[in-house]
């Protein structure tokens, strides 16, 4: 496994490569996608679908995303873009740097939320387990949605199997936790 550090990517000769995160595209926000430098992609075999641990080298803080392909203009540019919610959850802002390496990951079969907003009641599961699916999860990551009743924000508390992440899908069970 191949690891991109802060400033360099990490190889016999201790050589070195920055990604700076930039702006998300439109069509990617709010879907867990990320997109990096071609060059990037090709130079470390990366292809579209994998999954992306995302570090902030500086708060230790962890998130993941799948990757999409990365944009032409974007090539020797150094860069990944992340959306907002990414952004937030490592801590880590426009022209900032990050690590990442590619991870493997499991398919949740529970995962357990925590709802951070007060008196939001979620009374049908299926229907944020069918928001989510394909979403990968870490631990700690917060989720944002809109709905009728407002912004509901979930926290990860903890998923199984134990894993670096997990992929939500139909058989999820989904247990939430109000804050408190």
């Amino acid at each position: 496994m191949i690891q991109i550090l802060i400033g360099k990517i990490k190889e016999k000769d201790d050589s070195f490569e920055k990604l700076k995160v930039i702006k998300a595209k439109r069509e990617d926000v709010g879907k867990g996608f990320v997109r990096i430098d071609p060059r990037i992609m090709e130079e470390n075999s990366f292809k579209v679908g994998d999954v992306i641990e995302i570090i902030n080298p500086i708060l230790n803080k962890k998130t993941a995303g799948i990757l999409k392909k990365g944009l032409l203009e974007d090539r020797n540019t150094k860069s990944i873009s992340l959306c907002p919610a990414l952004r937030r959850n490592i801590g880590i802002e426009i022209n900032n740097f990050v690590s990442i390496s590619k991870i493997q990951v499991s398919y949740a079969e529970k995962v357990i939320f925590e709802i951070i907003n007060e008196n939001i009641l979620l009374k049908n599961l299926g229907i944020l387990a069918e928001k989510l699916k394909t979403r990968i999860l870490t631990k700690d990551d917060v989720l944002s949605f809109n709905s009728t009743k407002g912004r509901i924000d979930l926290l990860v508390l903890n998923f199984i199997p134990k894993a670096q992440a997990v992929r939500i899908n139909h058989n999820t069970r989904i247990n939430l936790s109000n804050k408190n």
